[in-house]
């Protein structure tokens, strides 16, 4: 039975290496030869050598590397306007099938391919005009430096343009090659049309936004911009102040809160706003809270002075000091001020 199987599977490859033979086309052709090669449709082997493949030196011998892109293989000039492939004697080798198949069931001349450029002479890879049309749009028309400062030879796009390439002038233009991403909101309408003021020329974001090239007028007015990030805090929900009388407007944070015009903090008084604030009502305090008083004490001692309002702590005691508490109430300097805070609180 071996023997058998031997015999037969040796005939088997014999019948194909004949039908290869005698009919290369039927039994191997990846497709049709392109337009210009029918004439070679029927002699494989003037392309073809057996066993070994196609070989550049058969191509050569018909396409002579000087002459190709400018005439045909039977000296006819070639009339095409765009064409420039002259580059083909100056490529580090001569392997013509690395780009090119004259089979269009394999690929014609192989378009989908990517060039590679490594099989260029050094010398060739940074004179991109050889072989590519230059563009002639507003924003290429004024750089002289080469392409590969922007694009890479595998890839055209996306390319990573720098600025620095650009006059001085023309870099203060960057609405006349961004005019399709010219923002619309309402802040950049306001703003002055020099980008490069808040943006970087490598990255459009981050942004650092120079406050004092608004009017003065929209300086103040912090949540005309910022009212997707107005605090909701019952701090914040108390005040009425503007922004600016804590914060910067280089830094949100750290804020600085001036404590002094309702209640001077000393070392003593450095403690969590809800001590003194109980349940985050920032409209309301007590002092109850750290200090140890009674109201009878504390209404006692102060009718002493002819004080009636003794919950109104802070009307008499901006800060620790008792004795400033009682020089300010004998003076009786603050006293109407008090009244009218005690009718806005009503």
């Amino acid at each position: 039975m071996k023997s058998k199987a031997k015999y037969l599977l040796w005939g088997n490859l014999s019948i194909i290496a004949i039908l290869v033979f005698c009919f290369p086309k039927l039994m191997i052709s990846p497709g049709h030869l392109i337009e210009e090669h029918t004439a070679l449709e029927s002699a494989c082997f003037s392309c073809h050598e057996p066993f070994f493949g196609i070989s550049s030196q058969r191509c050569i011998s018909c396409h002579k590397v000087d002459t190709i892109g400018t005439t045909t293989t039977k000296g006819v000039a070639i009339v095409r306007k765009k064409a420039k492939i002259r580059f083909h004697h100056r490529l580090k080798g001569q392997d013509c099938t690395d780009c090119h198949s004259d089979h269009t069931g394999v690929a014609k001349y192989r378009p989908t391919a990517r060039f590679a450029h490594e099989v260029l002479d050094s010398s060739l890879r940074s004179q991109c005009e050889e072989c590519h049309q230059r563009p002639i749009d507003p924003l290429h028309r004024p750089i002289t430096s080469p392409c590969s400062q922007c694009h890479r030879q595998d890839k055209w796009k996306p390319a990573q343009f720098r600025h620095d390439q650009l006059s001085a002038a023309e870099q203060e233009l960057c609405t006349d090659c961004h005019k399709n991403k010219i923002p619309t909101d309402p802040l950049h309408r306001q703003v002055s049309s020099q980008c490069n003021q808040c943006h970087g020329k490598d990255k459009w974001k981050p942004a650092k936004f120079k406050h004092d090239m608004l009017p003065i007028t929209k300086r103040e007015r912090c949540i005309d911009c910022h009212q997707h990030k107005l605090p909701a805090d019952p701090m914040h929900r108390h005040l009425s102040t503007p922004c600016g009388s804590c914060h910067t407007v280089t830094h949100w944070k750290p804020a600085t809160m001036d404590h002094k015009p309702w209640f001077e903090l000393d070392k003593n008084h450095l403690v969590a706003c809800v001590r003194c604030h109980p349940a985050n009502n920032y409209k309301a305090y007590t002092c109850y809270d750290c200090h140890e008083h009674s109201v009878e004490k504390i209404r006692s001692e102060h009718a002493e002075e002819g004080i009636r309002n003794y919950e109104r702590c802070v009307q008499c005691h901006r800060n620790a000091n008792e004795d400033d508490a009682k020089k300010l109430w004998k003076s009786g300097g603050d006293r109407g001020r008090h009244k009218g805070e005690e009718e806005d609180d009503d």
